[in-house]
């Protein structure tokens, strides 16, 4: 049985709602929300819904909702987009060994998964693609040989 899978953005209105709309097509159980509190309720842009339709998955009806206990309780893994919500999951008591980075699993290396939020259409397909590869090799490889990477404040 696969891990279950929750993924966390700052306003689970992208990155993270994305990551698991894939994820969740190669058969992992998933949820996502984000670190921010002013996001609750909102939908995902309709440019990055119709992108993701095109592609072949789905976030109909997605709305963004904030981290809690029960969904961190919940997951196996803990998949974050960028290091400073390392520190926040943390701070908010997930456990370090269910924290993973998704830039863990791309194909360069990266220091997060860029946020596509303010960006044009171009950068958008290139963060759903990204996004996609990440997940394409995290099921293939598996958590076991996930890379531990040190974000802390000297080395970013």
């Amino acid at each position: 049985m696969k891990p279950k899978l929750l993924f966390i953005c700052t306003g689970n209105r992208f990155r993270s709602p994305t990551a698991a709309a894939i994820a969740s097509k190669y058969g992992f159980p998933v949820r996502s929300a984000g670190l921010g509190k002013s996001i609750r309720g909102a939908r995902i842009p309709k440019s990055v819904e119709d992108k993701l339709d095109d592609m072949g998955y789905t976030l109909q009806g997605h709305r963004s909702r904030e981290l809690t206990g029960e969904l961190i309780e919940w997951a196996d893994k803990v998949i974050y987009m960028q290091p400073s919500h390392r520190e926040a999951l943390i701070e908010r008591g997930c456990p370090v060994k269910k924290l993973v980075a998704l830039v863990d699993f791309a194909p360069e290396k990266l220091a997060k998964i860029p946020d596509p939020a303010f960006g044009d259409k171009e950068m958008l397909e290139d963060v759903i693609v990204l996004i996609e590869n990440c997940i394409l090799e995290m099921d293939r490889r598996g958590f076991e040989k996930s890379i531990v990477r040190d974000f802390s404040p000297s080395n970013r």
